[in-house]
């Protein structure tokens, strides 16, 4: 929450070296630096600070759905490892650790192939930030497909590869849309692109806890086909508000684009109808 502290302590000490070679004491002496401009006087910043972002309406959809999905991972493989150990799977700690390896392995992939993406979206949509987001967020609609295929696995006991593959699936569309997400709010607000990435992770671990907490005693009543149903139906939700915003804040940017072109085109316009009327037409004989 504190600034770096080193380049005003240095900036200070050769203002008062060079203040004190001078050779008129009553003029102040000028210390050319180039980056006067950045440097700053520590201050201290108040951690709540961050908060505001949560009323920024072109951020807070994305990382409502960043942290749905990161919510459910954690309860997806809390309720996975308590299922594996009953009938029809009866697997051991051992064998439900490996289960584990695929989703790993579709984590590692998501976050790799989505940052890629990314970058390449925005090269492709350069007007809006918003254009990096594009492709992750339609990537992200496997995080509802896999909810649902794990789910209604473990609700009709089928094969153990149900599961596996829903959840793989599931992982790779989380980091898939969290990584182009993070690219995008660092981006966006670059003078605080550290305290917004710690907001997104924060809210997360804090809404997983309270998400584990809330959720558990529900499978009790409702299983899990339809309990995975419900939080596929909230993420598939959560992404069609975020590609509305998506899409608006591009049509917002093209509209932009073509105003400030319009302005350009004008003047010029308007100095060829003055030129044609001062020309005088001349008759030959």
């Amino acid at each position: 929450f504190v600034p770096e502290t080193h380049p005003h302590l240095v900036f200070q000490r050769l203002s008062r070296k060079l203040q004190k070679n001078s050779d008129d004491k009553n003029t102040k002496a000028a210390l050319n630096v180039r980056e006067t401009d950045i440097i700053m006087k520590p201050r201290f910043i108040p951690p709540w600070r961050s908060l505001i972002f949560l009323f920024d309406m072109t951020l807070i959809p994305h990382i409502a759905l960043c942290n749905s999905n990161f919510s459910i991972l954690f309860l997806l493989f809390t309720v996975m490892s308590n299922r594996l150990t009953e009938k029809p799977y009866l697997l051991s700690p051992f064998s439900i650790g490996l289960c584990y390896i695929p989703t790993g392995i579709g984590s590692l992939t998501g976050s790799l192939c989505g940052g890629w993406i990314s970058d390449w979206s925005a090269k492709r949509f350069p007007r809006a930030i918003e254009g990096r987001l594009i492709f992750n967020l339609i990537g992200s609609f496997l995080c509802p497909f896999g909810l649902l295929l794990c789910g209604w696995s473990f609700h009709f006991n089928l094969h153990l590869a149900g599961p596996l593959i829903g959840s793989t699936l599931f992982c790779f569309g989380e980091t898939f849309m969290f990584t182009s997400t993070s690219a995008f709010a660092t981006i966006k607000k670059a003078t605080m692109a550290g305290t917004i990435l710690a907001l997104i992770s924060s809210i997360g671990f804090l809404s997983s806890g309270i998400g584990i907490i809330v959720i558990i005693p529900l499978f009790k009543i409702l299983k899990f086909g339809y309990l995975f149903s419900i939080l596929a139906a909230i993420v598939f939700l959560l992404i069609c508000i975020s590609g509305m915003v998506i899409i608006f804040q591009i049509r917002k940017s093209n509209l932009t684009t073509t105003h400030s072109n319009i302005l350009k085109t004008t003047p010029s316009s308007h100095a060829l109808i003055d030129q044609s009327k001062d020309i005088i037409p001349i008759q030959l004989f």
